[in-house]
């Protein structure tokens, strides 16, 4: 056991009678003919300057195949073929760990980066994309939704809590959004359009004509039947909107429509 060479007294095919690799069974004298030509190591160290992965050199191999070798190992590339096949069937785990561990870090050095360029190029087409998606699989992901707040309470009302903190307009959005939806307000508007309101008028009550922090009032309450459109909504203090509650009172100057006529369009 443990013996590197055995002879058989047979010749090889170069009719060679010489000892013999125990792995292989190749010849020892046909391995040295290859590995020790003059020629061969030349175009090998001609290829390795021009920075080639392969050479040929026209000597078979120790299995008799007559093509290109590995510049780093000298390997013959069918016989690294048919011996790579070999172990991938023989260890098919150890195939998948390694190709799962190769591909991290092909995507750790090349691929990150490849993939944030193209997100900085192509933003809007993949916004477009996932909200496409995520509408086709809307329930789907809404099961996917509860059953991680389910398993991550804690987790998942702490992170809403700093979000609601470091985002009080979007919040405050947010909230008004769902108040009309849930009254069955036909229609939406962004918090975009709001801004765009709310600065047209200097951020001033359309009502007592204080300049301090807005409120979005509903001109028809959505209760009465009113529409969650930027048109149906008018920027209001904290006092007056109180004041109106449920009326349908509209403070918006007569000419509005011909002053700003953007607020026609729905948004």
């Amino acid at each position: 056991m443990g013996v590197k060479y055995f002879f058989t007294g047979k010749p090889c095919r170069r009719e060679h009678i010489s000892k013999r690799y125990t792995s292989s069974g190749a010849c020892w004298e046909c391995a040295g003919h290859t590995r020790d030509n003059d020629e061969a190591k030349r175009i090998r160290e001609e290829a390795r300057g021009r920075g080639d992965e392969l050479y040929f050199t026209g000597i078979p191999c120790i299995r008799g195949h007559t093509c290109g070798r590995k510049v780093s190992t000298t390997a013959c590339i069918l016989c690294h073929k048919i011996t790579t096949q070999k172990w991938r069937k023989d260890n098919p785990e150890k195939y998948k760990k390694q190709k799962r561990e190769s591909a991290r870090r092909c995507y750790e050095t090349r691929g990150r980066a490849y993939s944030q360029k193209y997100a900085e190029e192509h933003r809007e087409q993949l916004k477009q994309k996932c909200k496409d998606h995520y509408k086709n699989n809307k329930e789907y992901y809404q099961a996917k939704g509860k059953e991680y707040y389910k398993n991550n309470a804690e987790k998942s009302k702490a992170y809403t809590r700093a979000w609601k903190k470091s985002n009080p307009e979007k919040n405050c959005h947010n909230a008004m959004n769902y108040y009309a939806k849930v009254r069955g307000a036909e229609g939406k508007h962004t918090i975009e359009d709001w801004k765009w309101l709310c600065a047209k008028f200097d951020n001033r009550c359309l009502c007592c004509g204080n300049q301090t922090k807005m409120t979005k009032d509903h001109i028809v309450p959505p209760d009465l039947g009113g529409s969650d459109y930027i048109e149906n909504i008018q920027p209001l203090c904290i006092s007056c909107n109180s004041s109106k509650n449920q009326k349908t009172t509209n403070y918006y100057p007569a000419d509005i429509f011909l002053l700003y006529p953007s607020l026609r369009q729905v948004s």
